[in-house]
């Protein structure tokens, strides 16, 4: 899956070397911000991290191993934070924050975004992990109060059934008014079985295949399906 981050002056004045934290998913996981530190995002597995895909010129990015990263800008009294912030992580897996700086002035409506990739977990099928970010940034000689938009889901729903469907019927020799008991599974769906009763209404015997190419069934009665 893919997670995009864009960052916009929405504001009338420019604004000053915006920086942008991500904590990903896991379990047990928080805001990123100090406002939201102790509000559950409420993921339900962990996302393991894959790589940068895109990033606008400009922007830096940096990785921690930590859940928990020092990130002053938005949590300045984080109690237990690591600060092992790294433009060349060891292993992109161990990754579990993310730190964007953008150096330069963003005026009104001026944006950035950064794009990467993470893997879920196999057996993880209609679960949900959740992502957000804190940022903040300088106007003049002051830092605005830091922004954490609201969280946003990934999740991996369970792939498409397409069941087959085979039958086993009582007897291939019957006559008219004879019943039927036809045994159904339903294959790739919890292998479903069932029975259907019929009873057979026709003109001639069903066992004299020698007449039934001459047989007309226009006007016979047709008997109920029972499940």
């Amino acid at each position: 899956g893919e997670f995009t981050v864009t960052w916009r002056n929405t504001g009338t004045d420019d604004l000053d070397d915006p920086v942008v934290y991500d904590i990903l998913p896991f379990v047990g996981d928080t805001g990123v911000s100090g406002g939201q530190s102790s509000v559950p995002r409420g993921s339900q597995f962990q996302v393991t991290f894959a790589g940068i895909t895109f990033t606008d010129s400009g922007v830096t990015v940096e990785y921690s191993d930590s859940n928990n990263p020092c990130r002053p800008e938005v949590y300045p009294s984080n109690p237990g934070c690591v600060n092992d912030w790294t433009s060349t992580p060891d292993d992109l897996a161990d990754v579990r924050s993310l730190r964007f700086v953008a150096n330069g002035t963003y005026e009104t409506a001026d944006e950035f975004q950064v794009r990467f990739e993470v893997t879920l977990p196999v057996g993880e099928v209609n679960t949900i992990a959740w992502n957000s970010t804190a940022g903040t940034a300088t106007a003049g000689s002051s830092q605005l109060l830091p922004a954490e938009p609201p969280k946003v889901g990934i999740t991996a729903p369970a792939a498409p059934v397409v069941p087959t469907l085979s039958t086993q019927v009582s007897s291939d020799d019957l006559d008219p008014g004879d019943s039927i008991h036809d045994t159904i599974t339903v294959g790739d769906a919890g292998n479903l079985t069932g029975t259907a009763d019929w009873v057979l209404y026709g003109p001639v015997d069903v066992g004299n295949a020698t007449n039934c190419d001459s047989a007309s069934w226009s006007g016979a009665p047709v008997a109920d399906q029972i499940l």
